[in-house]
């Protein structure tokens, strides 16, 4: 056996476990173990899912292309947020939070979703409250790239991708860079 090796935090619900059933009732018992050992594991699927997370700004050289002409070449107008494989409610608010001060500080914001196999109700609407932040205050724009049927299937279902129009979901990265050429030059030409 190899429980000598197992981590402390299953040690620590092994052990509160059988502390309350023997102090309070075995159904108490199982009941707090099985809940706290659910909050431990949630916490590990946030530190994963929040650390695949990639959220970093493009140069305006990497939308435009090389042969255009910028004058500041460290220019990064345009951010991208590639989102892990899955997204739950475990990490929904921390993604929110991270990506939330990422889009505020972008003219035009690449969603990647190529990645997502799937996402849960509580992470949808958090995407849909970081596709509204993208396109508020007027000179924001932004681009989802790559978004899988199922989860698509779920956005729509939850209303999130209502407002979206169709000229800003393409199905690939390449693609999205493209689609926010246009609105980088826009936002350039107002002097942004």
């Amino acid at each position: 056996m190899r429980l000598h090796k197992a981590p402390m935090g299953f040690w620590l619900v092994i052990v509160l476990t059988v502390f309350l059933i023997l102090i309070v009732d075995v159904l108490t018992g199982l009941l707090i173990g099985f809940v706290v050992g659910m909050l431990m594991n949630a916490r590990e699927v946030e530190t994963l899912e929040v650390g695949s997370l990639v959220s970093v700004p493009l140069l305006d050289k990497v939308i435009l292309g090389e042969e255009a002409d910028v004058e500041d070449p460290f220019g990064a107008r345009t951010g991208l947020v590639r989102f892990p494989d899955r997204v739950s409610v475990a990490s929904a608010r921390e993604i929110g939070r991270t990506v939330t001060n990422d889009v505020g500080t972008h003219h035009i914001v690449i969603f990647d979703l190529t990645r997502t196999e799937y996402i849960d109700d509580t992470a949808a609407l958090m995407l849909g409250k970081l596709i509204d932040a993208a396109s508020g205050r007027g000179k924001k724009d932004f681009v989802i790239a790559g978004m899988q049927d199922r989860v698509a299937d779920k956005l729509k279902s939850l209303g999130v991708l209502g407002k979206v129009r169709a000229e800003h979901m393409v199905p690939d990265l390449e693609s999205a860079k493209q689609a926010a050429r246009p609105m980088l030059k826009a936002a350039l030409a107002a002097g942004a």
